[in-house]
């Protein structure tokens, strides 16, 4: 398994990414990491060959080379856009909160809560619209997995479910439900950065979605990007409607 590790003498902070497109990592990842001022270390991952078959066990794997107070698991084509991105981190993890992302579903409001732009910087984007913007940390139900954090008790309490998320998707909202269910609250915080990516919903996707459901005994889901009820019937509508909605948008 494929990884490289730079590292301060006693990192405060550990972000593990892995990737399968180098040209990306460096455009975001590593382009974001170039404006920090605060040093902190750097696992990636690199699939590339498809050493790894899930995110929850490249995931787990990065971890377990880390030794960070605080985890960090970042997508590959992640953009941070303010240079104390690693500082603001810090002070929500100072001031208590112990599970943080970026972007997030609350359990009952119907848009998402997030600040990161997707794809295109313009605003008039749909991605880029429908959002509330977040000014305080706010209580979500699920994150998005592009970029969340965790105090290290946090994540040594729970690790990542490499047997029910055994492909690339839902690996971050089955943590949150998991935290959830052991008094640990998840937060979206408004720190300001840019995901090149909107994701693709497959089959795959679904397979794992139903089963998060059902290990965690879901009736109305709260999954970035939407809300809908938890039977098997809207889980496959929601689809087919994710289907039509990429195929119109890449006829235009």
């Amino acid at each position: 398994m494929s990884h490289d590790t730079l590292a301060p003498s006693s990192p405060k902070i550990s972000v593990i990414c892995v990737y399968n497109d180098p040209r990306k990592l460096a455009a975001f990842f590593q382009d974001g990491l170039s404006i920090q001022t605060m040093d902190v270390e750097v696992i990636t991952l690199d699939n590339t060959a498809h050493q790894f078959s899930s995110a929850a066990q490249a995931l787990n794997f990065g971890a377990s080379q880390a030794k960070g107070d605080y985890l960090v698991f970042m997508h590959q084509d992640i953009l941070l856009e303010t240079p104390t991105a690693w500082q603001e981190l810090i002070s929500y993890f100072n001031h208590g909160y112990s599970l943080i992302g970026v972007s997030g579903m609350r359990k009952v409001y119907p848009f998402m809560m997030s600040n990161v732009t997707t794809g295109t910087h313009d605003p008039h984007a749909v991605a880029n619209w429908i959002c509330t913007k977040v000014r305080k940390p706010t209580k979500v139900e699920t994150f998005d997995e592009c970029f969340f954090a965790m105090t290290r008790e946090v994540y040594e309490s729970l690790r990542f479910d490499e047997v029910l998320c055994d492909n690339w998707h839902m690996y971050g909202v089955d943590f949150c439900l998991s935290a959830k269910e052991r008094g640990i609250s998840s937060w979206v915080v408004p720190i300001k950065m840019h995901h090149q990516s909107g994701g693709r919903i497959n089959k795959a996707f679904v397979y794992n979605l139903l089963s998060v459901i059902k290990k965690h005994h879901i009736i109305w889901m709260a999954a970035p990007c939407y809300h809908f009820l938890a039977a098997k019937p809207c889980v496959w509508l929601l689809y087919y409607y994710w289907q039509l909605v990429y195929s119109l948008s890449q006829n235009k």
